[in-house]
């Protein structure tokens, strides 16, 4: 979770998303109490519950979202869109870092990090990299 928090620091990233089944990297994420915020994307409705009793944590319910048999450019479509929502993205240049486990539902197992554009999960634009 280190290199979530550490590489949304960098890039000066407007929030952390962490696609989350049960809450545990979630809540491992908000114990740093760092300042980008953490979103926890999930379909669970009493996990969007429970882990706002976290520390810097909101929610991104996605409903009709099924993590084992979506796209995960789908799922990632579906977080830009709830943090659009929240007000967090609002410049297509504004970024994210995200971070999930696959297969879906193993607790702790993050093994996939990505850093987004509010332009899309699936464009990407070099001088949206700082120090270029």
């Amino acid at each position: 979770m280190c290199a979530a928090v550490c590489g949304g620091l960098q890039v000066r990233a407007k929030a952390i998303v962490v696609f989350t089944l049960g809450g545990t990297t979630v809540s491992r994420a908000s114990r740093s109490r760092h300042s980008v915020p953490v979103f926890a994307a999930t379909s669970v409705p009493a996990t969007a519950r429970s882990l706002s009793l976290n520390w810097g944590v909101d929610s991104i319910l996605l409903q009709d979202t099924d993590f084992e048999q979506d796209d995960f450019d789908e799922l990632l479509e579906k977080a830009l869109v709830g943090l659009r929502a929240k007000g967090v993205l609002k410049d297509p240049s504004d970024l994210v870092v995200v971070t999930a486990g696959f297969p879906f539902g193993v607790p702790g197992a993050v093994n996939n990090l990505r850093v987004l554009s509010n332009a899309g999960a699936k464009s990407w634009d070099e001088s949206l990299v700082h120090g270029h």
